[in-house]
């Protein structure tokens, strides 16, 4: 049974798809902007229907390719600030913590460590959001 040109286009367009998950988003950005700028005409919306990615993004990595002497992040998966903020090494929510219910807490005498507090899960986390920390109240283990 021969391979008609509709399925060798429908496996190449697999194999696309199948690699471009491999990569990075910055990579993935640039071998979609490669990719459609070879198909000419038409070639962003053909790749973007294809691998999902959008048309903007696709143009963004055409404007990235354009400058590749000069890229910022080079070796980068993101810019440079990009990403998730690193969390303050010092525990901020603990200190939130202690000091939300510093007056309403007990402790035992011979464990400085150990201390109780009337207060509800519920009740923590209302005070830590009023303190600027989002905290669930099913965070705390009772």
């Amino acid at each position: 049974m021969a391979t008609t040109s509709i399925d060798r286009n429908l496996q190449t367009e697999k194999r696309l798809r199948d690699f471009a998950a491999t990569l990075s988003e910055k990579d993935r950005r640039r071998f979609a902007a490669i990719e459609a700028t070879q198909r000419g005409h038409g070639g962003i919306t053909y790749i973007a229907g294809v691998s999902g990615i959008s048309t903007r993004t696709i143009e963004r990595g055409i404007e990235e390719l354009d400058h590749l002497e000069d890229d910022p992040a080079a070796g980068r998966v993101r810019r440079p600030g990009a990403g998730r903020k690193k969390i303050d090494s010092e525990m901020p929510e603990e200190k939130n913590l202690i000091q939300c219910i510093e007056f309403r807490t007990a402790g035992d005498p011979d464990e400085e460590d150990i201390v109780y507090t009337d207060w509800s899960p519920q009740d923590l986390s209302d005070r830590l959001s009023l303190v600027g920390r989002r905290c669930a109240h099913s965070a705390w283990s009772l």
